[in-house]
């Protein structure tokens, strides 16, 4: 029979590939497939519903990684750091920039406006961020969720 312990590191590791290969298919496969064959408003929309899922996705595993990694840590570890970054940044694009990136394209807006301008600025930023998490995800999974 299988250790309870080793099948809980087993459900972090299928967890955290799920997770990240998820971020980086969504981010950088399906989406720019959507804006490729679809309408710019369409694939919007349909990337921000991917988006939004993922993201709620992210912050169940992210959470059960990070309490999984607490309570085996005696101290703050890398992979808790990470793990803690990739969560505020998962809220921030979710509560922050998606909801007015969202409402400028609903409500349209004409080339070199001033919202297109912010919508810009906005997708920007939030793809940087979408990038930088992906990053982190890649490093989780090169050293592990519980490195002490």
């Amino acid at each position: 029979m299988i250790p309870r312990t080793c099948l809980l590191a087993a459900l972090e590791r299928i967890l955290l590939a799920l997770w990240v290969g998820a971020l980086w298919t969504v981010g950088f496969v399906v989406a720019p497939v959507l804006f490729a064959e679809l309408d710019r408003h369409t694939a919007g929309t349909l990337a921000g519903i991917l988006f939004h899922y993922l993201n709620f996705a992210g912050l169940v595993i992210g959470g059960f990684l990070l309490l999984r990694n607490r309570l085996s840590a005696t101290r703050a570890t890398a992979p808790a750091l990470l793990l803690v970054l990739m969560l505020a940044s998962i809220l921030i694009n979710e509560f922050g920039f998606a909801p007015e990136i969202a409402a400028l394209r609903d409500a349209g807006f004409a080339v070199g406006s001033e919202a297109a301008t912010r919508f810009g600025r906005l997708h920007a930023a939030a793809s940087v961020l979408y990038l930088v998490n992906a990053l982190f995800g890649l490093t989780l999974l090169v050293i592990g969720v519980r490195r002490t």
